[in-house]
Parts: C-alpha cells; structure tokens; sequence
C-alpha cells in the first residue's frame, strides 16, 4: 500500500454543537449518559486525531471504528433501552506519531452533558475573490475558485466566501475500512448504484452527488455473515478501477450486550489507498450533504492527467459546513472513463492491513441521490440519461454473486439526475 502525501484546505461555516463531558473527572472516566429508549449522540475524549477501537474489554473482536479530532474528540451514536444495566467498554487509541490512549468507557441511561466546542473564526473574504489566485486562496484558507463557465458552482463559491467561517484543521486521519473495486455488472456483492461511460471518447474530471445521510439500524444477519459489525457508504467516484477517485459518507455499526453503536464520517479516497476520514467535518443522521470529486494538477487547477485527486465536501444542515482539498494520485492510472454513484458494503481491514470477509449490510432505509452529474475534460454536462453514455445498473446481492443471493440493496433512475437506493431485507421473500 502506497502512502499519499496531499495539501489540502478546509472551511467550515458555523460550527457543530457538542455534548461531551465538561469536568476532569467524567474526562477520565469517559462516562456517558444516554437518553434511554432513543439514539443520542454522545462524545469521548482520547488524544487528538488518532484512530480508536471501542470494544469489550478483553476482546477486540467486534469492535467499533471511531476517530478523534484535534481536540481529542469522539464522536458517535448510542442508544439504550429503559432500565439498561450500565455497559462497560474499551477505547484504545494510536496516533501517526506512535502515541497510544487506553481507557474504560461506560455508558448508562441518562442526560447527556452539554458544552460548546472551542472556535476558530476565518473572517469573510474581503474585496474581489476573482483577483486571486488558486494558490493565494488555498494559502488563505479558503476553497478553490470553482470553474466560471459553471454558475451554480461559482454562486455556492460566492455564498461560501461571503461569510465568517469556522476553520476547520487539515488533519486527517486514515481508517482501515476500504471502498472496493468491483466488476461492471448487474449485480454485485458490495456495490449498488449507476455508472454512466462515455462512447464518444470524452474523459470524465468531475463527479457531483447530493444526500440525506441515512440513520442506519441493525439488520439481523445469521451465517455465513460475520456478526456484530455492519458497514456501509454512500459516495460518488470517478474511474472503477485499478484505481478510483471517490468521497462520500460512511454509516457503521457495532452491536455489544446491551447496546448498538454507530458511527458517521465524510471521508474521501485514492483507491487502493484506505479511505481518509476528516474528524472535524461533522456528519449527522438527516444531514443534507453534497460530495464532489474532481481530478485538479499541482497547483488545484482542474485538468484530465489525474496528479492530484480534488474533493469537496458541503453539509447544509445548520450550521453550514463546507470542506475542500486535494491528495496526491499519480500513483494510479487515471482513465476518466466512468463516473459512478454508489450505495457500498465496505471491505474492513484489520490491524495487519489484511482485507476482512464482507460485513453485512445495515439497514438504511432508502437514499436519495440528486445533482448527479459529471462534466468533462471540455466541461460538458453528462448525466444518467445522456445518450453518447452506456448506463450500467447495479444491484447488490446479499451473498456472493455466484451463490445466487438474495437481493438487499436495489437501485432505480428518479429523474435525469437523480436515482434512489433501498434497502432491501433478504430474508423476506
């Protein structure tokens, strides 16, 4: 596995509320209080910007993903029902630099404590925007100046930089889940979506996708699957192989003895590398997201070699929240000659780097995809019904494909640029 350098520039509009505990005591402890009989969202302190795993103590199998932010914040989803016996985890953290964390974490029914995290204001960009370069904006703080022959683009641009901001840190932190490769067909053992591939020789650089972010409940699942943990993604990609540039969210699970967890990240991706997971960039259940994904040259220019992979990440609930960057991506071939938007079970890898059997897929409802769109190298729209593009329809089976599984993710076009995803319960017949 090749390790990506990257430059990236973040902005955040307004900031996410917070409810983790306040005095050194509960600190230390990592005691949290959940609102009995509904999901809450709590928070855990451990170092700044490590990768955690929440499990039982004495057994790290299954256990939980979770990531801390530059403040050593933890944030997920916890839900416990009336008269729960408090429940008694793990949380063992590591950082880049080798620093390690292990403490005990208990939950138990009751309120969760509120505090307001700390801010770190960027003002609003004064004078003309336009008069600056890509590298003076990024210098800055701010996002990159989007394409000017794209309108809507440029007002979100606009609208972003005409406010104070909060500054979110460039920090990133890699996880071991990884959105896999698949082959381009009607169905498919992770993923499920559309994938539209030019026949007129046009080379795709753009991929734009808009959700409600799925909350995700626990799919009873019996053998072969491995229980305990459910994972899965929603993203938009460019390119389906060797490599794939691609963003998105993730929804995962862990079910322990009297409790289920669940956890929600924007992340962005240079596969085969492992996703890369923005701690600060808040994620919530019925949060009204929008990825992009773009390929952009050294200096964040858009162009179509495919050097550096360029994102953006956009989350409209209040307070908006707004994310931008790029990595470096030679190490893959890029093609430009698909885009894609997808509902995944993602591939879980271990400590050792070593890809885990296929976790079963949570039930998330349905999701909405809108604005899914891609623009060429000449900066021409192509969408789901374009008709110089092949349209490939996947569905994801339950089982491997060749054991002839039971349907449980479907997929079906709404509009020109928009198509809905459901889950789909695989032991209903």
């Amino acid at each position: 596995m090749k390790r990506i350098s990257s430059l990236m520039i973040v902005l955040i509009i307004g900031a996410p509320a917070a409810c983790y505990a306040t005095d050194s005591a509960t600190r230390k402890s990592n005691e949290m209080f959940v609102l009995p009989g509904q999901e809450s969202q709590v928070q855990l302190i451990s170092i700044p910007n490590a990768r955690c795993d929440l499990h039982a103590p004495g057994n790290t199998n299954p256990s939980l993903e979770v990531f801390s932010n530059d403040e050593g914040v933890i944030r997920l989803h916890a839900a416990l029902d009336f008269g729960q016996l408090p429940i008694d985890l793990s949380l063992d953290c590591s950082d880049d630099a080798g620093t390690t964390d292990s403490r005990p974490v208990r939950f138990r029914p009751g309120t969760p404590t509120i505090a307001t995290p700390k801010r770190v204001l960027l003002p609003a960009l004064s004078g003309d925007p336009m008069h600056l370069t890509q590298k003076e904006l990024r210098a800055q703080g701010y996002p990159r100046r989007p394409d000017g022959r794209n309108a809507e683009q440029m007002q979100q641009w606009l609208d972003a930089l005409s406010r104070p901001a909060r500054k979110v840190s460039p920090h990133r932190v890699t996880g071991r889940a990884r959105n896999r490769q698949t082959i381009l067909n009607e169905t498919s053992n992770n993923w499920s979506g559309f994938v539209i591939e030019p026949q007129d020789g046009a080379k795709l650089t753009q991929v734009d996708g808009g959700w409600v972010v799925p909350r995700v409940s626990w799919a009873p699942r019996t053998a072969p699957w491995v229980l305990s943990m459910q994972y899965s993604s929603v993203w938009v990609g460019l390119d389906n192989g060797p490599g794939i540039f691609q963003a998105g969210t993730q929804q995962n699970l862990t079910q322990f003895s009297g409790i289920v967890l669940s956890t929600y990240n924007g992340w962005f991706e240079v596969f085969p590398a492992p996703i890369q997971v923005i701690p600060d960039f808040t994620v919530n259940p019925g949060d009204h997201v929008l990825f992009r994904v773009y390929s952009v040259n050294r200096s964040g220019e858009r162009d179509d070699k495919g050097e550096f992979m360029g994102f953006e990440a956009n989350n409209y609930a209040s307070p908006i929240q707004s994310t931008a960057g790029d990595v470096y991506a030679k190490f893959v071939t890029f093609t430009g000659t698909t885009a894609e938007w997808v509902v995944e079970r993602q591939t879980f890898v271990n400590g050792q780097g070593v890809a885990q059997p296929l976790r079963p897929l949570p039930n998330y409802g349905t999701v909405n995809i809108t604005s899914a769109l891609a623009y060429d190298s000449t900066n021409r729209r192509h969408d789901l019904y374009t008709t110089t593009n092949i349209l490939h329809k996947l569905v994801m089976l339950d089982f491997d494909v060749s054991d002839d599984g039971a349907l449980t993710s479907a997929i079906q076009r709404t509009g020109r640029s928009s198509m809905k995803f459901t889950w789909v319960d695989p032991n209903i017949p």
